[in-house]
């Protein structure tokens, strides 16, 4: 950690903290509560090499972009985790990502097996065989044909129970990652009431729009796939085949037919393109709003504070009692 001079009340008054064991006064660990913003909340700067060697030890990358302040002190850009955009963005894809392996992964799996197996039959179940009216090649013939047909409606019925679970999954993702940013577009002024995913796309930035994100592709795909799922056109089919072909399955697309059941449906799919879409959001929100999205887990208030305060809690509270414990 780059050297700074520091005074020598900062070091009289660590001596007296520690000579007097106030180690349930914040300035012990290095965070200075400095008052309240307009909106309440604590504004402080923090002696990172007091914090460091006190409270939590900072990382390399954290002291890299610490050392770049022109003071003592370091005052972290903003207050909470969600006054990030990009950690919005994140934290809701990974939400989506936590339903869909613990809750809906299992959905699909127990659907799948509840489709009732067909039971096989043989040369004795043909009526006419049985009769006499028909012989044994006739008889065997039957049952092959009745197996097949049974094997093949057994097969469209898990088939069909996937398409439409999965179907589900993709309108659950997108509608949630298109509500989700709408809110951070609006909580930064920008016009939403008739929101279509250009407002999204058509930033320009010194490099360019949106579109030309690394991974622009991952969201792309997202909203080309749910709008082939909903609206069952040939517009939207030729728009999906004509930029992510890979996802569609070699039978042309006939109007009127069900979309889903042409589409290359499978778990890797769905994790591929909620990782893709919170890299997209990291790109958007360094490009638009300045978030470098490693910064971001890190620089702000609470960080600084939670630490330092679980530090005073174990002096204050070793036991860890709550307020339940103090009902009796």
């Amino acid at each position: 950690m780059k050297k700074r001079n520091v005074t020598k009340n900062n070091l009289d008054l660590y001596r007296k903290l520690e000579e007097s064991y106030k180690m349930d006064d914040t300035r012990y660990y290095g965070l200075f509560l400095c008052g309240k913003d307009k909106n309440g909340h604590n504004i402080i700067k923090i002696d990172p090499v007091r914090f460091s060697k006190k409270a939590q030890r900072l990382t390399k990358e954290q002291i890299d972009v610490i050392n770049k302040r022109q003071t003592h002190y370091f005052i972290p850009a903003k207050y909470d985790y969600y006054d990030y955009n990009c950690n919005i963005f994140v934290r809701e894809i990974e939400e989506v990502k936590r339903y869909w392996r613990e809750e809906f992964v299992i959905l699909i799996d127990e659907a799948v097996e509840r489709v009732e197996k067909p039971t096989k039959v043989n040369v004795c179940d043909y009526h006419n065989f049985m009769c006499g009216i028909s012989g044994p090649n006739g008889a065997n013939a039957w049952a092959n044909w009745e197996n097949m047909m049974r094997e093949n409606e057994y097969r469209q019925k898990k088939f069909m129970t996937l398409c439409n679970l999965y179907a589900q999954i993709f309108h659950y993702m997108a509608s949630r990652v298109e509500a989700i940013t709408v809110y951070v577009l609006a909580r930064n002024g920008k016009d939403v009431k008739n929101f279509n995913r250009n407002a999204l796309y058509d930033f320009a930035g010194a490099t360019g729009t949106a579109r030309d994100f690394e991974h622009h592709k991952y969201h792309d795909k997202l909203y080309l796939i749910w709008h082939f799922i909903k609206h069952n056109s040939m517009s939207t089919y030729k728009n999906l085949k004509a930029n992510y072909p890979e996802v569609l399955v070699e039978n042309e697309f006939k109007q009127g037919h069900m979309a889903m059941s042409y589409l290359k449906f499978s778990k890797e799919l769905v994790i591929e393109l909620l990782d893709g879409c919170a890299e997209f959001f990291k790109e958007y929100c360094d490009c638009v709003y300045g978030e470098k999205y490693d910064e971001a887990q890190w620089n702000y208030v609470k960080y600084f504070e939670k630490p330092v305060y679980d530090e005073i809690e174990m002096i204050e509270n070793p036991l860890g009692l709550t307020v339940f414990d103090e009902m009796d």
